[in-house]
């Protein structure tokens, strides 16, 4: 999650946590791990394939707050926002 991670708020305001990358087991693993959300297959622009594992709402807050003790300073602090933003609190 920490370099193929994205951690955002969609443009309804939902919270969001998406993992995307070309080892479909890694994904799936992720998948299995949390329980929640969808796995997508995509291609990039030049046909390769990859897997995007996507969680939203109340459920990617959740497993934000179980990741943000092992994320780097970056990821840290995006996520400390985003639980801000929806709970007024990153804890």
């Amino acid at each position: 999650m920490e370099g193929e991670g994205c951690f955002s708020t969609s443009n309804k305001g939902a919270a969001r946590l998406a993992v995307a990358m070309t080892d479909e087991d890694v994904i799936r693993r992720l998948h299995s791990l949390f329980g929640v959300g969808n796995v997508y297959l995509s291609r990039t622009p030049g046909g390769k394939p990859y897997w995007r594992w996507q969680v939203a709402t109340r459920q990617a807050r959740d497993i934000m707050r179980a990741v943000l003790p092992f994320m780097g300073k970056r990821r840290s602090t995006r996520i400390r926002g985003i639980l801000e933003a929806f709970d007024g609190s990153p804890c």
